[in-house]
């Protein structure tokens, strides 16, 4: 019997899908997987900060205390502010039950309204935030903020997230690829929203410390409203910004205000730093 070899309909060794759809429906799996792994070490990193003690933390926080050195011009310029901060800091800590640890304050000059906690007990605060300052209450709502993200452990949850971003990022598809760079600007954006829920807790952590530290939570609010008109508060990219807005700040710390039925008296003057 002779053989005769049939023609093949088509070219096996090519897929009848398009290549850009396939690659499409990769990536789309590839994402959600590293997702998931996200998710996961995520809440691990929830369960484990309250389990590091202090020892361990205060050795994390030596690892990032060289970002924030200064100058001998600017040790000797904000000393007596640091001096003023953090005998707030003390009296605030020791209010909030916080005695058994160990809080320092240190201003940086810099353009940027801000403050913030860093691993191992540091707060951060930039000079321009406190020539912003208009009431000792305002800067005392700032303290006690920070505090705040200690008492929840909040500066360990961005630590621990952080590295997990880094680690998924450089594993996936190494530390330059533009997908890399990709995966890790999207989750971002998630890590960014679940920030402003972690600073809307400090925020009324801050209200009732404010509250037992002068009986009253007068000037709570002052320093947002007065950021209300910024431009970088208005539009739709604050949606991923690490801040609540300040009119939903205002909007929520006048609430609990209400609902705690605290009151407002006469701020205290800011001294001269």
């Amino acid at each position: 019997m002779e053989f005769i070899p049939k023609e093949l309909e088509g070219n096996v060794n090519v897929s009848k899908n398009h290549p850009l759809k396939e690659l499409f429906s990769l990536l789309i799996g590839l994402f959600g997987i590293v997702l998931v792994v996200y998710i996961v070490l995520g809440l691990a990193v929830n369960l484990v900060v309250h389990k590091i003690p202090a020892d361990v933390e205060n050795k994390l926080g030596e690892l990032f205390s060289s970002k924030f050195t200064q100058s001998a011009y600017e040790q000797q310029k904000y000393e007596q502010g640091e001096n003023y901060l953090q005998q707030m800091v003390d009296e605030l800590s020791e209010l909030a039950g916080m005695a058994d640890r160990t809080f320092s304050v240190k201003i940086l000059g810099n353009s940027q309204a801000n403050a913030f906690a860093v691993v191992g007990g540091r707060i951060i605060v930039y000079s321009t935030l406190l020539e912003e300052m208009e009431s000792e209450n305002e800067l005392a709502f700032v303290l006690a903020h920070e505090l705040g993200h200690y008492q929840n452990r909040d500066h360990l949850r961005g630590l621990g997230r952080g590295l997990v971003l880094v680690a998924i990022s450089a594993f996936t598809m190494g530390s330059n690829s533009d997908i890399s760079n990709l995966i890790l600007r999207s989750m971002e954006g998630v890590e960014m929203k679940f920030s402003q829920k972690q600073e809307t807790a400090a925020d009324l952590f801050a209200l009732e410390l404010m509250n037992k530290y002068y009986g009253h939570v007068s000037g709570s609010t002052g320093f947002f409203e007065r950021n209300l008109n910024r431009p970088e508060y208005k539009g739709k990219s604050y949606f991923f910004a690490s801040h609540p807005n300040p009119e939903k700040r205002i909007e929520r710390i006048q609430q609990a205000t209400n609902k705690l039925g605290y009151v407002y008296l006469e701020e205290k003057p800011l001294e001269e730093m």
